[in-house]
């Protein structure tokens, strides 16, 4: 008798057995459902439910930033905020499309949020 691996999981956390939150809070998908589907062939496929991005005035402003030369983005998170998985919030302060363009222009500031959940501002 053959397991099909991906159908043994899927009674897991359908039992309860497994958690389906494998993102850690500092993720920008932390707290999101995952769902599942059909893919092309019958297949279930998980994915992770769609993140909507708060608009910046959701965000408290810790600082403003000025961008260097060679700078990026998890880098500058690093040393602002304390840790680099933390750009994504940065990331969403600025409106900023893809992580690269919180960088693209050196001599531009950027907003440095607080951290999600403080208050301040």
């Amino acid at each position: 008798m053959t397991i099909d691996p991906s159908a043994l999981l899927q009674q897991l956390f359908n039992a309860g057995a497994i958690s389906q939150q494998s993102y850690g809070p500092e993720s920008r998908y932390y707290g999101l459902p995952l769902l599942s589907g059909g893919a092309p062939g019958g297949a279930q496929v998980s994915y992770v439910s769609r993140r909507f991005i708060p608009p910046p005035s959701a965000f408290a402003p810790l600082q403003l930033y000025r961008v260097q030369q060679g700078d990026r983005v998890d880098v500058v998170a690093a040393s602002q905020l304390g840790n680099p998985l933390s750009y994504w919030q940065i990331c969403d302060a600025n409106l900023a499309r893809e992580p690269g363009d919180i960088t693209a222009q050196p001599g531009a500031f950027v907003v440095i949020p607080l951290p999600a959940g403080v208050p301040g501002g």
